[in-house]
């Protein structure tokens, strides 16, 4: 018809009304009059018409309203449900088990729905995604990072090894016997080395050593091996000698000139060979002359053993004892053992060796590494360590969507229990994988789940600011995924964006703005969807995979496109087939009802929420 063509070439915010109108006069030209002849029935029947229709949208407010209602009267029992349900959780955990609802499926709503999508899959099947000789290979690298933990754990919280072999027995179905084979294999094997990653990240708040009110600070830094007569020493808060104590070669940062706050973000990797007889002990300096402390350690940065470093150390006290050299301006010690399993990240305030005070503090990154060397003979050469721990992540997903489901919990929350976040974060620190790294795995696993089960957009948008921050501070230091890597995770976003395209094509459906669930979810998921979609084509490493892409245009194209389809729905409900002039009619203006109700919600709901993210 002639109307829906109209229709099709305004919809730039043109007139509601007027459309309405011009409908009507055309149907009434188009379609009565040649069938009632002079028309004589027209002007009570659309009176009549009018009033049915303003009954029924009377009508379908209160229905609206009495829902608000009940909602609300319900909200007590449901809060009451949830403190039951979180209780029970408490009293499982507390029994050593990792059934019920978990702490994370209990945080704060974030207007999201906890209903499935009708066009999303969710009948995951409680099988792992690998069998046979890559289940053993899965398997036995998990049980490894288990069995060789290393470091400290937080007592008050701690996951027992025995809850994570359990939890790899369940996800990836392995019996009894099995796992006291595998299990065994890996006691038997040579216990892999372990090295200490320090990462020199920043320092704060320091001393002014110059005359111009700020300093040129740099770091040394090594292992301290104690022994029982030190320790004591160390526990009576006696300054320990940085000269005669030091175990292995002494590596220094960079001159940070003219600040109190200095950034650095220099690593550094020393062998473990006693851990719990060893600190880290960091040396903060501040430049002053040619032939510095940093001088002396960079001439000796290749001296190693006993003898060779008590030499060196010797000549470094001749310059640390001069007058005319370097000022200290504080030290750290940290003990390994104390360094937590998972890495740390944190401020350590700066000690004095002498009674006057220091000011300031370090901020210190450190993790243990196992050594890749030794893993050659045991590991199959085909999987590599980034790829066991992207199964691994999609193993432990796979297998909390279908426990949800089984307490009809239809969309997970994109957060992992305790027991396998442990696992997977002893993975990644004891293989060396980066955060970036980790960032784009977590990515790439949270929006296949999004597709197959339904994440909530708010962890998709969560993820991805990290990995946009990380990303580009890893550029920064000059550290890039690989091609593959790179690749796989563009890959990803574009499946992502292809499939959310898709969902807004569908926004009649799937996020009307009539909704009156608490908290609007309708409008806070499309809220959502759109800021993660706008981060996706703001990430660095997909527009530089997609330069032609565009949201904006994409996003108009897709709703152009709905939107034609949907008019051709809407003109073929009008062309059929009636009985007579009445229902004709009715079932004329009911889709002219719509057309109208399609454009008041396009301009006051949807051009709104698409415009306030940068969409439209």
């Amino acid at each position: 018809m002639a109307t829906f063509e109209k229709y099709r070439q305004r919809q730039k915010g043109q007139d509601s009304t007027l459309l309405l109108q011009s409908a009507l006069v055309e149907s009434k030209n188009n379609v009565l009059e040649p069938k009632v002849g002079n028309g004589s029935e027209i002007g009570p029947y659309f009176e009549d018409l009018a009033s049915k229709i303003q009954e029924e949208e009377l009508q379908t407010k209160r229905r609206k309203q009495e829902r608000s209602e009940s909602v609300q009267a319900a909200a007590p029992l449901l809060n009451l449900r949830r403190a039951y349900a979180r209780a029970n959780a408490k009293a499982e955990k507390s029994e050593g088990t990792t059934a019920g609802v978990d702490a994370e499926d209990e945080e704060e709503d974030d207007g999201e729905e906890d209903v499935p999508d009708s066009d999303l899959s969710r009948n995951p099947r409680d099988e792992p995604s690998v069998s046979g000789h890559a289940l053993e290979v899965v398997y036995r690298e998990a049980l490894r990072v288990i069995v060789n933990r290393v470091g400290a754990s937080d007592t008050s919280n701690a996951v027992a090894s025995s809850d994570m072999y359990a939890h790899l027995q369940d996800v990836y179905r392995v019996g009894s016997d099995k796992h006291q084979e595998l299990f065994g294999k890996e006691q038997a094997a040579e216990k892999p080395a372990f090295h200490v990653r320090v990462n020199v990240v920043a320092g704060q708040d320091l001393d002014s050593m110059d005359e111009n009110g700020l300093s040129d600070p740099y770091c040394t830094l090594g292992l301290v091996h104690l022994s029982e007569e030190l320790k004591d020493r160390r526990s009576d808060n006696k300054k320990l000698k940085m000269v005669t104590e030091m175990t292995d070669n002494v590596v220094s940062t960079t001159v940070q000139p003219k600040t109190l706050s200095p950034e650095w973000n220099e690593a550094f990797d020393f062998p473990v060979t006693d851990l719990k007889n060893m600190y880290l002990q960091v040396d903060l300096w501040d430049r002053d002359d040619d032939d510095s402390v940093g001088d002396a350690i960079k001439r000796g940065s290749s001296v190693k053993g006993i003898r060779g470093v008590g030499k060196f150390f010797q000549n470094l006290a001749e310059v640390v004892t001069t007058g005319t050299k370097d000022d200290f301006m504080g030290r750290c010690y940290v003990p390994l053992e104390s360094i937590h399993q998972g890495g740390v990240d944190t401020w350590f305030p700066l000690e004095s060796k002498r009674s006057k005070s220091v000011n300031g503090s370090l901020r210190l990154g450190m993790s243990f590494i196992r050594d890749s060397v030794q893993d050659s003979e045991r590991v199959d050469p085909a999987w590599s360590p980034l790829k066991v721990y992207e199964v691994l992540y999609w193993d432990f997903v796979r297998h909390e969507v279908y426990r949800l489901q089984q307490n009809n919990v239809f969309r997970w929350r994109g957060r992992l229990p305790r027991v396998p976040t442990d696992i997977l974060e002893l993975f990644r620190v004891q293989l060396g994988i980066n955060t970036v790294q980790h960032m784009a795995r977590e990515w790439q696993v949270l929006a296949e789940a999004q597709q197959r089960h339904g994440v909530k957009f708010s962890r998709l948008i969560e993820c991805i600011d990290v990995l946009s921050a990380e990303y580009a501070e890893a550029e920064a230091k000059n550290i890039r995924l690989s091609e593959s890597e790179a690749s796989d995770l563009v890959t990803s976003m574009e499946s992502f964006v292809n499939t959310t395209l898709q969902l807004l094509g569908k926004q009649r459906d799937i996020f009307p703005p009539n909704s009156t669930t608490s908290g609007m979810p309708a409008v806070r998921r499309l809220s959502n969807l759109l800021v993660s979609l706008s981060a996706v084509y703001k990430f660095k490493g997909f527009t530089n995979f997609f330069p032609k892409r565009n949201l904006q245009e994409d996003i108009q194209t897709t709703i152009r496109e709905s939107t034609s389809k949907w008019l051709d729905q809407m003109e073929a409900r009008a062309a059929q087939t009636t009985t007579g002039t009445v229902q004709t009619l009715q079932q004329l203006t009911a889709v002219v009802r719509d057309i109208r109700n399609d454009l008041v919600d396009a301009g006051h709901f949807y051009d709104h929420h698409y415009k306030k993210y940068d969409c439209l």
